[in-house]
Order: structure tokens, then C-alpha cells, then sequence
């Protein structure tokens, strides 16, 4: 399993949600996804278990909180 936090998005914002995406756009992953706090800005995180399917590589995150979206790079080595 992978924790995977973003920092400095809005809490109590909701539904969050984060994604997981392949290099070609293919989406590898899906979360619900709790933030801290309930006002201010907080961490997101959510615990992502790939199936076996899923390689290392690089691999794109994107935390949707209510309208508001966040995309960052990961690297996942398996």
C-alpha cells in the first residue's frame, strides 16, 4: 500500500477525491479521500493498494475537492 498526502488544499472541502493515472491518461486508481481539520488549508491523504497490474513507474495524482483540483507526479516502485 501507498499513503499518498497532498498538502495545502481546502479542508472541508467536499467530495475529495483522488485519482491515479498512467503515463497515457488510463486511470489506474480511485479514492475517497479525508482531509484534516475543518477549515484553513489541511493535508489530503488517502491509502492507495495497486493491483498487481500496475508496474513501477511514474504515475499522475489529481485530488479533486469540490471544484478545486490538484495534480502532482508520483514514482511507484513496486
Amino acid at each position: 500500500s501507498v499513503v499518498i498526502t497532498i498538502a495545502d488544499v481546502g479542508a472541508g472541502l467536499a467530495p475529495a477525491k483522488i485519482e491515479i493515472y498512467d503515463l497515457k491518461g488510463n486511470i489506474v486508481g480511485s479514492r475517497p479521500a479525508s482531509t484534516a481539520g475543518d477549515a484553513g488549508v489541511a493535508p489530503m491523504s488517502v491509502i492507495w493498494t495497486p493491483n498487481e497490474s500496475v508496474g513501477s513507474g511514474v504515475y499522475f495524482i489529481v485530488a479533486k475537492i469540490g471544484s478545486e483540483s490538484v495534480k502532482k507526479r508520483i514514482v511507484y516502485l513496486k
